[in-house]
């Protein structure tokens, strides 16, 4: 009798394990008749696959509003992390899946929570160009300056993903154009990098420095000289960037264009100027 009880006890947490793995695999696959059943046979409506990853999560990601419905009256969790420290909120944030964003932020989920890289769900949903989701955000009290570990802002990621409408939704909402991350780049840098003209002159029209120095002394104007951008060479100009400005190493934006054969870029700097 001691051995049957023993082999019950040890056999308990197996059973336990497997109804949570069916669990997880009804919610990837969509089923909610099965969900059901497997809560009402004992699921634990927190359980995590090998990453962290929980059944809520899974359904955030998805955009199943109903199966997020069912879960949270469950009890699962909306402020808990999977490995990489991302919430079922941050996983819809950048999705855009606006409804399961209205229904998450009704359970009253940490905002500021950090995936590991220090990005929070606003800035997920920046970066992907969500702008219903950024509007949901804010309005839940989301911070528009919020930094992760290297001191991105939304707006920095949204302009280097070229969200033109991201970017214009931020600025109308008070970040701040001229912040810089550890490296001392702003987002027009990083939109100048993305290269999309629009987002350039959305951030352009909002009063951002264009003379800022970024790490090593790089200014806008070096950036787009380096990629042989004269468009948006000539916009900057026009915007006042100082053609002569000296990168720490003395090097200027006419260095660049030659260096690397940009013969319209560096005729358009000697017009204005430029000496090397």
């Amino acid at each position: 009798m001691r051995k049957i009880l023993v082999l019950i006890v040890l056999l308990f947490p197996m059973e336990a394990l497997a109804i949570n793995d069916d669990f997880i695999e009804a919610i990837k696959k969509g089923s909610m008749a099965s969900v059901k059943m497997l809560l009402s046979r004992g699921a634990d409506s927190n359980a995590k696959d090998v990453h962290g990853k929980t059944g809520l999560m899974f359904a955030a990601e998805k955009g199943r509003v109903d199966l997020v419905r069912v879960l949270l009256s469950e009890g699962a969790k909306p402020v808990a992390q999977d490995v990489s420290g991302k919430t079922a909120l941050m996983f819809a944030s950048e999705r855009g899946n606006e409804k399961v964003i209205e229904v998450l932020l009704a359970s009253d989920p940490n905002l500021e929570v950090k995936q590991n890289d220090g990005q929070t769900a606003l800035a997920l949903t920046a970066a992907a160009g969500h702008n219903v989701g950024i509007l949901l955000l804010l309005a839940a009290g989301a911070q528009v300056d919020s930094r992760d570990k290297e001191k991105h802002t939304p707006l920095m990621l949204a302009a280097h993903k070229n969200q033109t409408t991201a970017i214009q939704t931020l600025l109308a909402n008070g970040a701040d154009v001229n912040a810089v991350n550890i490296y001392k780049q702003n987002a027009l840098m990083f939109a100048i990098v993305g290269g999309d003209k629009e987002a350039i002159e959305v951030l352009l029209s909002n009063n951002t420095d264009v003379n800022a120095k970024g790490w090593a002394g790089h200014t806008a104007l070096m950036v787009a000289a380096y990629n042989g951008r004269a468009d948006i060479v000539h916009r900057l100009l026009i915007e006042g960037a100082d053609v002569n400005a000296r990168r720490d190493d003395k090097q200027t934006a006419l260095y660049f264009s030659i260096d690397r054969g940009h013969a319209e870029v560096t005729q358009l700097l000697k017009a204005a100027g430029a000496v090397k």
